[in-house]
């Protein structure tokens, strides 16, 4: 009987202890939980823009791969590439300063409108490009050298992509080369898997230069193509070589394009009517600008 009873007390005070213990607080591992929830969040959206910032100069470097080649006859096929406020510059030859997308496409289709005046059987090709980081020196028109092409800092990409991607040694030889752009795109998007470190800014590529080839015959009428029947003697091809540089903005977008050199320089004729045509396109654009409605504050 005495067994019973304390077998019974001590079961009471056992049950009493586990009353009286002061329960753990809710609120630390939700919120831990809820904080680590946070920090994934933010890993994910780092990752995704930087991710998203790789495919847009990818897409962009294979646009303009495909474009540009094709440019007398088709014009700028992909605008998606360009910033909204592009700036295109000519510092040396005619001082043009344009920015916006429309002015960008409207002096393109003009420029490919007054060398179609000149010339006939145009032949443009892309020579090799250039890229190179942010934190990076700028070699400017120093092409022959050793490539600056970095693409491999985000891992598998110069393996994935040796056509357009190559290592750190060389820069990229082009003859008349057409990548398409869904091969590029599925490949950063594979390699996306692979990224085991988040892209530093510095490891962004910002700057492309494009070296090309322009080749040409001079028409023997100023303004319209020599339609005659009769046999004429041939004409020497004209051919130009230069530089474009383009720079890359915080999304990945081409934000500006800069005519770095033309050689042989465009003669004066040439120069004249293609300042007279971005001028007029200087002014389209800003009277566009000017039209656009802005919200007021009511007096």
């Amino acid at each position: 009987m005495a067994s019973k009873l304390a077998e019974r007390s001590c079961r009471e005070l056992s049950t009493l202890r586990c009353i009286c213990r002061p329960s753990l607080p809710l609120v630390q591992p939700s919120s831990r939980r809820f904080l680590s929830a946070t920090r994934r969040c933010e890993q994910q959206e780092d990752q995704q823009g930087a991710d998203d910032y790789t495919l847009n100069v990818g897409r962009a470097i294979s646009a303009l791969q495909n474009d540009l080649p094709l440019f007398f006859d088709q014009g700028l096929a992909d605008t998606s590439i360009y910033s909204n406020n592009i700036i295109l510059y000519d510092p040396h030859y005619t001082g043009m300063h344009v920015e916006g997308k429309h002015v960008y496409i409207g002096v393109s289709n003009m420029l490919r409108w007054s060398l179609g005046l000149w010339f006939d059987d145009i032949l443009f090709s892309v020579t090799k490009i250039r890229t190179y980081m942010e934190n990076e020196e700028d070699g400017g028109d120093d092409m022959d050298g050793g490539g600056v092409t970095h693409f491999n800092a985000f891992q598998g990409f110069s393996s994935t992509l040796p056509s357009i991607i190559p290592g750190p040694s060389q820069s990229i030889e082009l003859s008349h080369m057409s990548l398409p752009t869904s091969s590029i795109l599925s490949s950063l998007q594979h390699n996306q898997r692979s990224l085991s470190t988040i892209p530093k800014s510095s490891d962004k590529i910002v700057r492309l230069y494009v070296r090309w080839k322009l080749e040409a015959t001079p028409r023997t009428l100023l303004l319209l193509p020599d339609t005659s029947s009769t046999p004429s003697l041939p004409q020497n091809r004209s051919q130009y070589e230069g530089l474009f540089l383009y720079k890359f903005d915080q999304h990945g977008h081409v934000c500006e394009h800069r005519i770095e050199s033309v050689v042989p320089s465009p003669s004066r004729r040439a120069l004249t009517l293609h300042g007279l045509g971005s001028l007029w396109w200087r002014l389209r654009g800003a009277l566009t600008r000017r039209r656009q409605p802005e919200l007021g504050i009511p007096l």
